[in-house]
């Protein structure tokens, strides 16, 4: 039986440190937010952004898993229905221990009254078998002036 002093992080702790553990790699899209924040959706459960030129996505990525992951590409993606254009931005993140988590910041240029979809992609890492969580996908439109 575990018992480790320290309560959770006693518990993660012995976890990490464990050798009797199977090794297992989880990369996790954990949130994602838009500023402007989404104020409310349409009856299709579209996000509704107010009025806006430019759209901040945070993105936060965790390491669910329980080994360390070097190299992780994050790409965030947002498509339009505007004549299918799209921009995307990336970044790799150098290292995620087991249970840690980073938040990032992507700029966009956008426009009112156009229908777009923000999709976040994180790994997946080598040998990763749980990959369900690593994409997540919003779609949202931006209001008009005023």
């Amino acid at each position: 039986m575990l018992s480790p002093t320290g309560g959770a992080a006693g518990v993660l702790d012995a976890a990490r440190t464990s050798t009797g553990l199977t090794l297992r790699r989880d990369l996790a899209v954990s949130t994602v937010t838009l500023d402007p924040r989404v104020l409310g959706e349409t009856d299709d459960g579209v996000g509704i952004v107010p009025f806006t030129g430019q759209l901040i996505v945070n993105v936060t990525v965790t390491n669910q898993g329980n080994e360390p992951i070097s190299d992780v590409p994050v790409q965030v993606l947002l498509g339009s229905d505007r004549s299918g254009t799209s921009s995307s931005e990336s970044i790799t993140v150098e290292r995620l221990e087991p249970a840690e988590a980073t938040s990032l910041e992507f700029l966009f240029d956008v426009v009112p009254v156009v229908n777009y979809e923000i999709v976040v992609n994180v790994g997946p890492a080598p040998g990763e078998f749980d990959t369900e969580n690593n994409l997540y996908r919003l779609p949202f439109v931006v209001n008009e002036e005023g």
